[in-house]
């Protein structure tokens, strides 16, 4: 599954999992080399239909 959604910074993130910290929504993605994750507006989230 991905998602999308939109940064506290404005701008907009793809990613293929969503993490809870607490109360902060985080959007999370990347492969075997590398990881990220980015807080996100949780009433953004939208999932992206392949």
């Amino acid at each position: 599954m991905k998602y999308r959604a939109i940064a506290y910074n404005g701008q907009v993130i793809e990613g293929e999992e969503i993490v809870w910290r607490g109360m902060t929504m985080y959007l999370a993605g990347g492969d075997d080399t590398s990881h990220w994750e980015t807080a996100v507006d949780p009433d953004s989230v939208q999932e992206i239909q392949s």
